[in-house]
C-alpha cells in the first residue's frame, strides 16, 4: 500500500490519470516539474491525500474543481507558480482540515477567493498585492498566522485584517497608511518597515516597540504555538 509518493525534480508536464488506484496516498510531492495545468481529473479519487506539494512548476491554470475531492487535505503548497496571471482566479475546497496554504510568489494581486475557513496559516509573500481591503479574508476569517512579506502594499484598511490574526509578518513591506489593528494581534514582525502614517486607533496592548537601523519591530509578550 503506497502512502508517500515523491516525483519531485523530474520533467513531468502532466499527471492526469497517473494516480488512479492509489486511493490510500497520503503525501504527494510534485515539486520542481513542468506542470502547467491542474484539472478536475488530476487528483480525482485521492480521498486520503493530506499533503500536496506543487511548488516550482509552471502552473497557470487551476480548475476550480481540482481540489474538490481532496476531503482530507491538510497542507497545500503552490509556491512559485504564475497562477495569479489568470483573471478571477478562484479555488473550491471541500476539505474541513486544510490548515496550511502557501501561495507565495504566485503573481497574485489579491487574496484568491474560495479559500476554506479552516485555514490557520496563510503564506502570501512575494506577490503583487498593493492593498489589504475589507473583503480580502472573508472566505478564511480564522487565519491566525498571515505572511505578507515583500509585497507592494500601500494600505491596510481598518477592516482588512480579521480579528483572529495573532501573528502578522510584514518583512520588507513599505506602507503609506495603516489603519486599525485589532487587539487580538499578538505579534507584528516588520523589518525594513517605514511607517509614514498611523491612524489614532492603531494600538496593541502589552507590546514592546524597538527601532534599529530603520526597522520597525513590534512584539507582544504572548506565548502562542503554530505548526509548519
Amino acid at each position: 500500500m503506497l502512502l508517500h509518493l515523491d516525483l519531485s525534480n523530474n520533467r513531468l508536464t502532466t499527471v492526469d490519470g497517473a494516480f488512479a488506484g492509489l486511493r490510500q496516498l497520503s503525501r504527494l510531492d510534485l515539486r520542481d516539474n513542468r506542470l502547467t495545468d491542474i484539472t478536475q481529473f488530476t487528483f480525482r479519487d485521492q480521498l486520503n491525500l493530506r499533503y500536496l506539494l506543487l511548488s516550482e512548476n509552471h502552473i497557470v491554470h487551476v480548475d476550480r474543481r481540482a481540489f474538490r475531492s481532496l476531503e482530507k487535505l491538510t497542507y497545500l503548497v503552490l509556491r512559485r507558480n504564475p497562477i495569479g496571471s489568470v483573471p478571477r482566479f478562484q479555488f473550491e475546497f471541500h476539505s474541513l482540515f486544510l490548515s496550511f496554504v502557501d501561495l507565495s510568489e504566485c503573481h497574485l494581486a489579491s487574496v484568491p477567493r474560495g479559500l476554506p475557513a479552516s485555514i490557520r496559516y496563510l503564506q502570501l509573500r512575494r506577490n503583487n498585492m498593493t492593498i489589504v481591503h475589507r473583503a480580502s479574508f472573508l472566505d478564511c476569517p480564522f487565519v491566525t498566522i498571515l505572511v505578507l512579506d515583500e509585497n507592494s502594499i500601500s494600505e491596510v484598511s481598518s477592516v482588512g485584517l480579521h480579528i483572529s490574526v495573532l501573528l502578522l509578518y510584514l518583512l520588507y513591506v513599505r506602507f503609506v497608511e495603516i489603519n486599525t489593528f485589532y487587539s487580538t494581534l499578538c505579534a507584528l514582525k516588520a523589518e525594513t518597515f517605514q511607517v509614514e502614517f498611523f491612524n489614532d486607533e492603531c494600538y496593541l496592548n502589552d507590546t514592546l516597540l524597538t527601532t534599529t537601523n530603520g526597522s520597525f519591530l513590534l512584539f507582544c509578550y504572548v506565548l502562542f504555538s503554530f505548526f509548519l
